[in-house]
């Protein structure tokens, strides 16, 4: 049995640098390419699905608009099977009397998304002008109210 100095001094036991760097060179590559996926896959994922559950709150409005003449609160696109319950918090307010309304919705990434059917919501958005049916970044300050929220 050879000691350990002799495994380490002995050309069977040597293990030679340029394998080691290979070897940590290919190692650094696939954890780089797996930590960039995760930063930018899952908050695409996020923006999404909240993007998704926006889209869901349009086709129930249009819905309850043909159906009842008018926009319907979160509550009632619920209560009513317009809309099934979400997992994101999402806030559906009313305005200029039911004619029109404005949908929040807070993704798992913090970022707010609107989609409002009027060409000018009741929420500013300083960054942005407010564009009828189309999804946008809202940064402004929210205006629905607590219970609306559901912990928005």
């Amino acid at each position: 049995m050879k000691s350990f100095r002799q495994t380490f001094t002995s050309e069977k036991g040597v293990i030679d640098l340029p394998s080691i760097i290979t070897g940590v060179i290919i190692t650094g590559i696939l954890a780089a390419v797996v930590s960039a996926s995760l930063i930018v896959v899952i908050p695409w994922f996020q923006t999404n699905a909240a993007k998704d559950d926006l889209t869901a709150v349009q086709v129930a409005e249009t819905t309850a608009r043909q159906d009842l003449g008018q926009y319907a609160s979160y509550n009632n696109l619920t209560s009513k099977n317009y809309l099934t319950p979400r997992d994101e918090p999402i806030c559906v307010q009313l305005i200029n009397g039911g004619a029109d309304y404005e949908a929040f919705v807070r993704a798992a990434n913090n970022k707010v998304w609107r989609l409002t059917s009027a060409t000018t919501g009741v929420a500013a958005n300083p960054k942005a002008p407010v564009l009828a049916d189309t999804i946008q970044e809202f940064t402004g300050t929210l205006s629905c109210t607590p219970v609306d929220l559901r912990k928005l």
